[in-house]
């Protein structure tokens, strides 16, 4: 009985499904950028808002009016307000315990804010060495005032730096994070393009029974 030879096995080519690209840092870019730039924006507003906030808060002595206000050691604004322009004709006299008026401070921060629906520009401010009181007198146009307080410039000065750092922080942690992104995404482009050109990985299969022909 004549026997056929076995026949190789067959080879068939299976192919490679592609590896996804990553894109991670991709996505996380803007979001970072979005995210830290509405904080920035908020501590801006809110640090701007402060200063008003705290104008608003402060002794208030209408014109034409005499008041005494009792003050903590510290430095102590007067700010004259009025609808409109009507501020610049406020005339204001502060005296201290002594009787006499207080010593304007040679140079002093300015203040300018709208709140409560008029417009306020500080008139200077004065030291106070130790709690007493003071005696306000203001003279002007009906509708206007002064008002004496503390501006809390510290608040006001963090928020606002604290508001572009974190902005400014956010925006390069971004452009990091998206050169980082293409950049990876880049290699493994290659990576998958070198696979794909060495071609499909062969896998063998199973060889035909070969046919002897009839049994005799």
């Amino acid at each position: 009985m004549a026997t056929s030879p076995t026949p190789a096995p067959r080879v068939a080519e299976v192919g490679v499904p592609p590896a996804r690209l990553p894109k991670g840092a991709l996505v996380a870019a803007p979001i970072v950028f979005v995210v830290t730039a509405v904080i920035g924006i908020v501590m801006i507003a809110v640090s701007v808002v402060t200063i008003a906030d705290a104008v608003g808060n402060f002794h208030t002595v209408r014109a034409g009016r005499t008041a005494t206000v009792r003050l903590p050691p510290g430095e102590w604004y007067v700010v004259l307000g009025g609808p409109g322009s009507t501020w610049r004709q406020v005339q204001v006299q502060v005296l201290g315990a002594d009787g006499r008026s207080v010593t304007k401070n040679a140079s002093s921060t300015h203040v300018s804010v709208d709140a409560s629906g008029k417009h306020y520009d500080s008139a200077g401010s004065f030291d106070v060495s130790r709690t007493g009181a003071y005696r306000v007198t203001v003279d002007g146009p009906a509708g206007t005032e002064a008002r004496i307080g503390q501006v809390p410039f510290g608040r006001f000065i963090g928020l606002l730096v604290g508001g572009i750092v974190i902005g400014a922080i956010g925006f390069i942690a971004a452009v990091v994070l998206l050169v980082v992104g293409l950049v990876v995404r880049a290699n493994a482009k290659k990576r998958r393009s070198g696979v794909a050109a060495e071609g499909a990985a062969p896998a063998v299969l199973p060889s035909p029974v070969p046919d002897d022909g009839p049994v005799a």
